[in-house]
This record gives C-alpha cells, sequence and structure tokens, in this order.
C-alpha cells in the first residue's frame, strides 16, 4: 500500500518516537535509530539485499563538532526496483497503541472486547473472534488513548487498572471490553471487565489518572517490546493525535566556508558536495577514525593513488588536495586532543552563519547578493543596514531528540531517547536531511534595536507574552531567548 512521507518529515513531525496514522487506519510509532538499516527490516528478506550505508551517510563538519557526533545519516527513501541499490529499506514502525477494540461495542448486546496485539502486527481490518463465533462480522479499531509524561516516555492506556480503580487488578485483561454509549470524545465511553463486572467512565478524571494509575513506568516502546527505564514523572491520558504528544528537537546549520585559505576552503566544499568524489572522501574519513598520524598518513597515500580525485580536483594542486585532507582527518583531531574543544552557545554558531552572510559569499555551493539598501523607502533605510540576496545556500537540518507534553530535552537526553544504545565514538550518528534553500539576510540597525528597547510600552507588551507562555504546555518555545529585539524583528 502507497505510504509515502517526505524525508524531511522523518526528521521532524514523524521522527523517532513520533506516532503517525498511516493509510488505511494503522497507528504506528517511529522505531529508535538501533532499528534503522538493519537487516531484519528489509521488507523483501529473502531477496538477500544488501544495505549500502555509505549512501546515506552525510558530513557537515561544523555541525558534527556542535552535536558531538561523527556524521550524520539520510532517512533512506524507499525503492521497489530490480535495478536500483539499496531496495526495500523502510523506515521502520512499531504498531503503537497495541490494543484494539471491537466496533460492536454500542447497545444491549454490545462486543467490545478488547485485544492486545503485537507490536509487529500490521493488520489494518481484523475481524473480532468473539462476534465471528456469534455469527456477526465485526471489524475490530485501534484505541486512540495512551499515557505520557514529560521526560518522553509514553505507555499503553491502562485499562485493567482503570476498569478494576487499582494498581494490581486480578481479572485477566482477557475479559476487558470498551463500551461506547451517546456523546464524542471520551464522554461516554466505559471500560469493564466480564469476570468481576467492575467498570470506570473514561471521561471522569481521564486528564488526571488516579494517583496509584499515574506514576510513569518509563515506557519507551519506539525501541521495542518492555523496554523501560526508571522514571519518577507522572502520566497524563492523551489522544493520539494531539499535537504536544510529540514535539521533535532539531538543530539546522548552514554550509558556511571554513576559515582557510581560499584553495582550502574550495576543496573542502567540493569533499561534501561533489557526487564523483564524496562517497570516496567519506570512506577514507571513516577509516581513519580513532587511527593515530602514521597510520593515516599511510592510508592517505594509499588512498589518492586508486581514487580519482586528483582527476575530479584537476584545477586543484596535489600538495593543496592532500593538506586539505589532512586538515579534516588529522589537523582537527589533533588540536581536539591538544586542547579542550571549545563549546560553542546556539548564539555563536548562529554568529558564524552571520558573519559570512554579512560578508557576502560566492562560490559552487553559496551564492549570495547584496543589494543597494539606498534603492529602499526612507523607512525601510531607518532600521535596515543591510540586505543580502541569498541564492543558494546548503542546510542540514538533524533530529537531536524529542519532546512530550513540553517537557524539555536537551541534547544528551535527546540522544538516549533516539538511540537505546548509542554507537561508540567513530560510529556516533543523528538523522538528517540536507536541502538547497534560497531566502534572504538582513541586518537590522543595532542603534535603533537599542533605542527601541527602552520604550516602556515594548517592555509591558513583552512581559505579558512572558507570562502567557509560562501558561503554555508547548516544548517549541523551550530554547526561544524572548527579547524586544526578537519582538521588533517580527
Amino acid at each position: 500500500m502507497a505510504d509515502d512521507i517526505r524525508l524531511s518529515q522523518i526528521t521532524g513531525t514523524f521522527g523517532v518516537g513520533s506516532l503517525r496514522v498511516q493509510i488505511g487506519g494503522l497507528s504506528m510509532i517511529a522505531a529508535g535509530l538501533d532499528h534503522w538499516y538493519q537487516p531484519y527490516t528489509l521488507t523483501r528478506q529473502l531477496q538477500n539485499n544488501r544495505i549500502d550505508e555509505k549512501e546515506f551517510v552525510i558530513y557537515e563538519s561544523r555541525l558534527q563538532s556542535y552535536l558531538d557526533v561523527d556524521y550524520f545519516k539520510s532517512p533512506p527513501e524507499y525503492r521497489d526496483s530490480k535495478k536500483a541499490d539499496n531496495t526495500h529499506i523502510p523506515v521502520p514502525f512499531f504498531r503503537f497503541p497495541k490494543y484494539s477494540y471491537c466496533s460492536f461495542n454500542q447497545g444491549k448486546n454490545a462486543c467490545g472486547r478488547l485485544q492486545k496485539l503485537k507490536e509487529s502486527d500490521k493488520t489494518l481490518r481484523r475481524m473480532c473472534q468473539h462476534c465471528t463465533t456469534n455469527n456477526r462480522k465485526s471489524i475490530m479499531y485501534q484505541v486512540n488513548l495512551v499515557v505520557a509524561c514529560k521526560k518522553g516516555h509514553v505507555d499503553e492506556f491502562p485499562w485493567s487498572q482503570w476498569a478494576h480503580n487499582t494498581i494490581t487488578p486480578k481479572c485477566d485483561e482477557k475479559n476487558l471490553i470498551f463500551l461506547q454509549s451517546a456523546g464524542s470524545g471520551v464522554r461516554g465511553q466505559k471500560v469493564k471487565c466480564t469476570e468481576c463486572n467492575k467498570s470506570n467512565d473514561l471521561s471522569v478524571g481521564f486528564y488526571k489518572l488516579m494517583d496509584e494509575i499515574s506514576k510513569c513506568k518509563g515506557s519507551m516502546p519506539w525501541h521495542g517490546s518492555n523496554v523501560r527505564e526508571s522514571c519518577d514523572e507522572e502520566v497524563i491520558g492523551m489522544f493520539t493525535n494531539q499535537t504536544s504528544l510529540y514535539q521533535p528537537t532539531l538543530k539546522s546549520s548552514l554550509f558556511i566556508p571554513v576559515d582557510v585559505e581560499d584553495s582550502i576552503q574550495d576543496i573542502d566544499l567540493e569533499f561534501q558536495n561533489n557526487r564523483h568524489i564524496k562517497y570516496e572522501v567519506n570512506d577514507f574519513f571513516q577509516d581513519c577514525i580513532n587511527e593515530d598520524k602514521d597510520y593515516i598518513l599511510k592510508q592517505l597515500e594509499k588512498f589518492l593513488d586508486r581514487s580519482p580525485i586528483i582527476e575530479v580536483l584537476s584545477e586543484f594542486t596535489e600538495e593543496s588536495i592532500r593538506e586539505a585532507l589532512l586538515r579534516r582527518v588529522l589537523g582537527e583531531k589533533e588540536t581536539l586532543e591538544s586542547n579542550d574543544p571549545e563549546i560553542l552557545s546556539d548564539q555563536d554558531y548562529r554568529y558564524q552563519e552571520y558573519k559570512v552572510l554579512e560578508a557576502g559569499v560566492n562560490n559552487k555551493y553559496i551564492k549570495t547578493e547584496t543589494t543597494e539598501i539606498n534603492n529602499y523607502s526612507p523607512m525601510v533605510n531607518k532600521y535596515i543596514n543591510k540586505i543580502v540576496r541569498v541564492e543558494s545556500i546548503l542546510q542540514t537540518t538533524a533530529l537531536t531528540g524529542f519532546s512530550r507534553r513540553g517537557g524539555s530535552s536537551d541534547l544528551k537526553k535527546g540522544k538516549k531517547l533516539l538511540w537505546r544504545n548509542m554507537p561508540s565514538s567513530g560510529r556516533r550518528w543523528l538523522p538528517a536531511t540536507q536541502n538547497y534553500g534560497e531566502g534572504l539576510f538582513i541586518d537590522f540597525n543595532s542603534e535603533y534595536l537599542k533605542n527601541h528597547t527602552s520604550v516602556q510600552g515594548v517592555k509591558e507588551r513583552l512581559a505579558k507574552i512572558e507570562n502567557n507562555l509560562l501558561k503554555e504546555d508547548n516544548a517549541f518555545f523551550n530554547d526561544v531567548n524572548f527579547s524586544i529585539k526578537l519582538l521588533f524583528t517580527h
């Protein structure tokens, strides 16, 4: 069944740990990175397809350093062709929630049987077996209720505990039924145990579960069945389509030239973007990770002998190519070993991009043009110093984690959510996508902004916004530093 997702959505809205509904109605959770590019996820197991991960590797040295990873990988684009490479590689998902209920759940003789399926079950229109034995044809529908905490955990709704109003029910959960009377949403919905006849209405206290049930079990179903960690947070009931159930944490980076002489800078750009050599160059970098200087120098000579890199980059001298390669795998490595690496703030990271765009750059991969500010109206001249038209620039966007219910997720916690077992040094990666974009770089008048921040009415408006944000349960604003300058630019 066709069910396309854009690659950018895999590193965003439908990233690791997110829930989505497949065409046909199957609700799924995106699997953790441990399951990506694994032979057992291939959709055609008997064809002995080999996964060549080199095709998916992305290098962006500035972003790698900032996020402390060795490279990135783009999500696989699904291919179903005998002539193509890397075929039948999906982005893996698990069935979630695993509970389904019989759709014949209204009226006097309603069935409503609840059934827990396996996370690997792909069935879309499963028939209720209990109804089938009674000569009825009733489809099973997935439940749309889960529980989640602010540390990123999500779990099945505690159906049995809720029906029995206790954390330790004694009845078999196979005897649970899910009933619907008049009303929409959770209003009119009830879960009942046919063994002891105890029941509980979902509309009463749904969002505030009983104290015993509200304790999080640390469930991480995107990593697999029964994967848990300790957690002291409180869970609440949520619908699977609520936007606050999943909010990806993204880090984007503009590809800017390295701060070296022009020829080395241009070669470095070719390493990362020239399709004729970038995969071989990436292989060379991989071979040299965590190796000593003597090994790297020997591998460099072998690489230059067998690779077409000198021919492809014939406009540069062999010595410059050698220096650029060494700088990437040896020079930076020695720098990091001899000195503590500088930890950049997000503002410092953006300032690097600001300096490049403000100065203007034109090469094969970045094209900018500064417009004449005097061509604009006096009002524009009052507020703006410079406008640079960015005709083409490469942007890398990486998924670094996610949050639920407005909870916070720093880089370390984010990686722990994405990975069950983080790879060792040299093999650490995060999912990312690269796209060429265009836009405008606007350099505002800093003197005017400075005066603007002292206006009392503006300060009062900012205070109101900050107070309103404190009431918001939305992680989108967690890392936003609200200021009068930010208000002005928007």
